[in-house]
């Protein structure tokens, strides 16, 4: 195929992908999904005496290990693994499987990032492991093997490098606006010389990616990069936001952004994809974006970042939104499973199970955004008590912080399914 008539046709596949998933999101309903469990007290008390004593037992064995080893950093991923651990869930063998590969393949990223640049903090090594979990649950879902790829690695590291160089304040207009120029010549094969650190550092981890699939051979690959770095670029109209704003206009933007960067990571798994799996990858991306945003509420509104949650809070409460949410995770959870039969279940219970709990912990944590009653709701669902995931919270940020880094609470428990 023409390689003009291919790019025409992926680029108006991302407006089709991005008018639906705007007007789903506008469409879903204002109650409380089905899909909400209730814990008990009593429930919650042995949840939380489980979960101390696995943490014990790795804080044991962490006292062991030297103070700048990645172990070390990684009480974050024991405390996914302590709460998807057997405690709370029975017979889901895929998810033993996929933790114990992700655990393998967190610390073997952690260790060849610090390899390739010495000066990534722990906030930017945490941040591309999100996304690296991310790719590993697509390849769980496409029942390939769940592996540490150069293009994995590469695009997890692209995506704090680019991004929060574009967020930055440090960082000019008119460096930003070069930046983009630089990497949308570079995608469209005028690789021009790296003019600073920001583009040698894009350019080296680009050409990881073009190692494993060679541009001439994987377009799709490439324009989904292109997508996600268009997506990017236009993501700099959510900053100081004013308010008369067109909402529509805005939410696309989100919308746009958080599908094409899952999208990306399911064009990486193996270079190609069918539609159902475009479409599903999309929608994944564009629940893990809304997630995030909902959970980012207070950071983003006191840095003045727009999101969908933050322009409602300057208005109302966010209760409606946050139930609106838990549909979509329920719709999303529902199309993914359908991709892979085998262990539909599984996948289903991964993503409704870890984005609820996400969403239910953020909205105790940050409560004064919702309504008392909305609260009371959350704290019957939550496997734990909003006291005991605060301080849980605060312990994983203190010994991040220890190792120099700071990793924010909301990277744990990507992925974790807990049972009644």
């Amino acid at each position: 195929m023409n390689t003009s008539i291919r790019e025409k046709q992926f680029e108006s596949a991302i407006r089709q992908l991005t008018e639906k998933y705007v007007t789903m999101w506008n469409g879903f309903p204002d109650v409380e999904p089905e899909l909400l469990r209730r814990f008990s007290q009593r429930q919650q008390r042995e949840n939380e005496r489980r979960l101390e004593t696995q943490l014990k037992l790795y804080s044991f064995h962490e006292a062991e290990q030297d103070a700048l080893s990645p172990e070390r950093s990684h009480f974050s991923f024991e405390v996914i693994k302590a709460i998807v651990g057997s405690s709370f869930v029975s017979g889901d063998i895929i998810n033993d499987n996929f933790f114990t590969d992700s655990e393998r393949i967190t610390k073997r990223f952690f260790k060849d990032a610090r390899e390739l640049d010495s000066s990534l903090s722990h906030d930017d090594i945490h941040q591309a492991l999100r996304n690296l979990w991310v790719f590993n649950s697509l390849q769980q879902i496409r029942g390939t093997d769940v592996v540490l790829t150069p293009s994995s690695f590469a695009y997890s590291l692209l995506y704090p490098i680019t991004d929060n160089g574009l967020d930055s304040t440090e960082r000019t207009p008119p460096e930003k606006e070069a930046y983009i120029h630089w990497l949308s010549q570079w995608f469209l094969g005028n690789k021009c010389a790296a003019a600073d650190g920001w583009t040698e550092r894009t350019a080296a981890l680009l050409r990881m990616i073009e190692n494993e699939y060679p541009p001439s051979e994987f377009l799709d690959v490439y324009l989904s990069l292109r997508a996600i770095h268009h997506a990017q670029a236009k993501s700099l109209f959510l900053h100081n936001v004013r308010s008369g704003s067109n909402e529509t206009s805005l939410t696309k933007i989100t919308i746009e952004k958080g599908g094409t960067s899952v999208l990306a990571d399911g064009f990486l798994t193996s270079g190609m994809l069918n539609d159902a799996e475009i479409d599903s990858f999309f929608e994944y991306g564009v629940l893990l974006q809304f997630v995030d945003d909902i959970r980012d509420i207070h950071e983003d509104r006191i840095n003045g970042h727009s999101s969908p949650f933050s322009r409602i809070a300057d208005s109302s409460d966010l209760d409606s939104a946050a139930r609106r949410l838990l549909f979509f995770v329920k719709h999303c959870g529902e199309k993914l499973s359908s991709l892979n039969h085998s262990h539909a279940r599984q996948i289903k219970q991964m993503v409704e199970q870890s984005c609820t709990f996400l969403i239910l912990e953020s909205a105790a944590h940050h409560r004064e955004y919702y309504s008392s009653k909305f609260i009371q709701n959350v704290e019957r669902s939550l496997p734990m008590s909003p006291a005991f995931l605060d301080e849980l919270r605060h312990e994983v940020e203190y010994r991040q912080m220890k190792n120099s880094g700071r990793f924010a609470f909301s990277n744990v428990c990507a992925g974790a399914p807990f049972t009644e």
